[in-house]
């Protein structure tokens, strides 16, 4: 069984909103929502369900892109500069 349209546009909706929430830095939680939505999806309308997978799929890199930010962060510690009342003595 295919889904109509009414239902085809609710799918191509779903997925543009799980993107959107993975690129507000959700991955995981639009990831976990898309294997519900594929699960759904699989025996009924397998179209469906494909779209749903390529939106795993873009949503995976995001999250090891988020992950290789994360472990980049913890490596490389950034160093805040702080200003001073005084001035430099050496007029640096």
């Amino acid at each position: 069984m295919s889904l109509g349209q009414p239902e085809r546009d609710l799918v191509a909706l779903f997925v543009k909103a799980l993107r959107r929430l993975g690129n507000a830095g959700e991955p995981e939680e639009a990831s976990k929502l898309a294997a519900q939505a594929w699960w759904a999806l699989k025996d009924t309308d397998p179209r469906a369900a494909e779209h749903v997978n390529g939106v795993m799929h873009y949503l995976a890199g995001l999250e090891e892109s988020s992950r290789a930010e994360e472990v980049q962060a913890e490596a490389n510690p950034r160093q805040t500069a702080r200003p001073t009342d005084t001035p430099n003595p050496d007029g640096l």
